[in-house]
């Protein structure tokens, strides 16, 4: 399981991936339509995948990636109209890792990414030892409050901390410290990795 968050300007295009990584089995932490939004959204959500265009309204793609800090275990697919062969100089340049065209049918669209995320070793699902960590996070799990178990659900379906702080009547900062010390007992570093233990443990 993959995580994910998708930028295009056009809410046809965001709808047609969506579509395609969830039936993968892969989760979605966000969508942005500008470029400015993408950059904040990668930078709180951390996702392993990200998936945009180039052209869209409030600096393009190659921006947006040249501006988000490094992160080594984040990868880039470029979805665009444009050929590649114009592309290429300025693939290598940003260090875009993948290239799919927005020409291809669903179908092709879908193999073209399974192939991809099969071959990235950030993804990598090594099954030895997946029954004891299965038995860990169920540990861990009862130990969280109700308090804690309601903002992991919260997080996990997409709600920011002020969305939170609404739906549960308490103080933004008070999201905040149950958000870190959910990070501290389930030992996550990024929301990205709250997520996936969310996903993991079917709390949605």
């Amino acid at each position: 399981m993959a995580t994910f968050i998708l930028v295009d300007d056009h809410s046809i295009i965001l709808s047609s991936l969506r579509s395609v990584i969830s039936s993968m089995g892969h989760v979605i932490l966000d969508e942005a339509k500008t470029g400015i939004d993408a950059i904040k959204k990668i930078n709180i959500f951390e996702p392993q995948y990200v998936i945009l265009d180039i052209s869209i309204p409030k600096l393009d793609g190659f921006e947006v990636i040249k501006r988000c800090p490094p992160n080594p275990n984040r990868k880039y697919i470029i979805f665009t109209s444009m050929p590649s062969s114009i592309l290429e100089g300025y693939f290598k340049k940003i260090n875009v890792d993948s290239y799919i065209s927005k020409q291809e049918d669903i179908v092709e669209i879908k193999r073209k990414l399974h192939q991809y995320i099969d071959s990235s070793e950030t993804i990598s699902n090594d099954k030895d030892g997946s029954d004891d960590t299965t038995a860990q996070e169920s540990d861990i799990l009862e130990s969280l409050s109700s308090r804690e178990l309601l903002v992991l659900k919260y997080l996990a379906q997409g709600y920011r901390n002020k969305e939170i702080a609404r739906e549960l009547i308490l103080s933004e900062k008070t999201v905040s410290t149950y958000k870190k010390r959910l990070m501290d007992k389930l030992c996550c570093s990024s929301i990205s990795n709250l997520i996936l233990f969310a996903h993991r443990n079917n709390l949605l």
